[in-house]
């Protein structure tokens, strides 16, 4: 009698921990209050900095492009991967670089990040993560020389 209660109790707490798990695609950080720091030209780096809120550690993965002056989409390979997360989990100003290609032409231009989370088992085992964005950053690229 002892073991059906005990077993029909681990039940529902294993069937409890799946259902969270399954049902667990908060967003985990926040991004806010960014800025560019410069305008760089075809080739160089461009600087942006933002304010954070992480909630909890999330394997990571930040597919980024930028959008030119002419108006074509440029990949930039590779995306940023953080296999363990970033750390620490609460709030904090963050910078980021990310090289300009050199086929990009000169104007207003966006930089744009779409991130990946996997946060738990579930979302690992079944390649289920959690997407956030396309987010869009405006900047210019400058005329080179």
């Amino acid at each position: 009698m002892i073991w059906r209660s005990v077993t029909l109790v681990s039940m529902g707490l294993l069937g409890a921990w799946i259902g969270w798990s399954v049902s667990d695609r908060s967003i985990p950080y926040l991004y806010w209050d960014f800025k560019t720091l410069n305008e760089p030209a075809p080739g160089g780096t461009l600087f942006i900095e933002y304010k954070v809120r992480r909630d909890k550690m999330c394997s990571t993965i930040a597919y980024r492009q930028i959008i030119d002056g002419g108006g074509f989409l440029l990949a930039i390979p590779p995306s940023a991967n953080f296999p363990h997360g970033v750390e620490p989990v609460g709030e904090e100003r963050l910078a980021t670089s990310v090289e300009i290609p050199q086929s990009a032409q000169p104007g207003h231009s966006t930089y744009r990040v779409t991130r990946a989370y996997q946060c738990n088992w579930v979302q690992t085992l079944f390649a289920w993560p959690i997407l956030d964005g396309p987010h869009d950053f405006p900047f210019t690229i400058r005329q080179g020389g």
